[in-house]
């Protein structure tokens, strides 16, 4: 019996001890989801939404399966389309 794995990250050896493993952030989409949380702070909508999605951002760069990152992706931008943030 095998076991395959399906893991998309890789590792590169630093200089120093302090970066000795490093992973790849991607940090455009970063900037991305910060620009859509600032705009989502200055939104004049029920406070419970604006938390309810801001924690769905901010799940993007916990370590959780990429179907689940791909329906986070779906539902920021249906909030997106609904609140006309582009």
């Amino acid at each position: 019996m095998g076991l395959t794995v399906k893991n998309k990250n890789s590792f590169e050896l630093g200089e120093d001890i302090s970066s000795f493993f490093s992973l790849p952030v991607d940090e455009e989409n970063k900037d991305t989801y910060d620009d859509i949380k600032n705009e989502i702070y200055n939104l004049d909508i029920d406070v419970e939404k604006k938390a309810y999605i801001i924690n769905r951002i901010n799940l993007l760069s916990t370590n959780i399966s990429i179907r689940e990152k791909n329906n986070i992706r779906k539902e920021i931008e249906n909030f997106q389309k609904e609140y006309n943030l582009y």
